[in-house]
C-alpha cells in the first residue's frame, strides 16, 4: 500500500501535464524509500529515491541511467522539487526525442 509522499505526488502530476503518453506502471513507498515506474508501449522509466533519488530509462530491454543522456542531472540527485523539477525536464527532453 503506497501512502502519500509529496515526491511521488510530484512526479505523478509531472508525467500527467507533460508525458501523458506514459501510464503509471506501479508504485510503492516503504518507508523513506518510494519508487515510481511510468511506461508507454516500448519504454519503462524508472524513478526511486529516498534522500537521493535517480532515473533509468529502459529502452528495448536495455536499461541506461539518465545522467548518461545529459551529464548535468549527475550533480541535481538529493531529493528536491527543484532537482526533481531539472531531471525531470531532462528526462522530457530524451523521451520526446526518442519518440
Amino acid at each position: 500500500m503506497v501512502r502519500n509522499n509529496e515526491f511521488i505526488d510530484f512526479i505523478k502530476k509531472y508525467f500527467n501535464e507533460n508525458l501523458s503518453k506514459y501510464s503509471l506502471k506501479s508504485e510503492s513507498l516503504h518507508g523513506p524509500f518510494w519508487h515510481l515506474e511510468f511506461t508507454n508501449e516500448v519504454i519503462l522509466v524508472i524513478i526511486s529515491g529516498d534522500i537521493g533519488f535517480q532515473i533509468e530509462i529502459n529502452f528495448y530491454e536495455k536499461k541506461y541511467p539518465l545522467w548518461q543522456y545529459d551529464f548535468s542531472v549527475s550533480e541535481k540527485t538529493q531529493t528536491n522539487f527543484e532537482n526533481l523539477k531539472y531531471q525531470m525536464d531532462a528526462l522530457k527532453n530524451l523521451l520526446i526525442s526518442l519518440n
